[in-house]
């Protein structure tokens, strides 16, 4: 028997474990800033799991992502991993990584790997 919305659940996850993994968190750290387990995430990374709405919002926040952004038939949107992780520390250690980033930004490309 076809399982309606099986399509949009499996792409759904796909864009949640993107999300997860651009910014470098294992799926025991979303379940745990999203307030779930670490098998809900699995479930909802494979699309097993259906999600909640507050659940939908909560690993967008935990992942810096808008919750629109997760979901299927919109582009998925770039996570920017140094925003997110700026908005967890400090101000001194905020401006640090700031101006790591610009200085290494403001580098030629030259003998630059890709």
């Amino acid at each position: 028997m076809p399982n309606p919305g099986a399509d949009f659940y499996s792409e759904l996850g796909s864009r949640v474990r993107e999300a997860r993994r651009a910014i470098g968190l294992t799926q025991s750290a979303l379940a745990q800033a999203a307030g779930l387990t670490r098998a809900s995430v699995a479930n909802i990374e494979a699309g097993r799991q259906k999600i909640l709405a507050h659940h939908l919002v909560s690993i967008a926040a935990a992942t810096g992502t808008k919750p629109e952004a997760l979901l299927p038939g919109r582009p998925p949107e770039r996570v920017d991993a140094a925003k997110v992780a700026r908005q967890e520390l400090d101000k001194p250690q905020a401006d640090w990584v700031s101006a790591v980033l610009q200085h290494a930004a403001d580098q030629p490309d030259e003998g630059r790997r890709r």
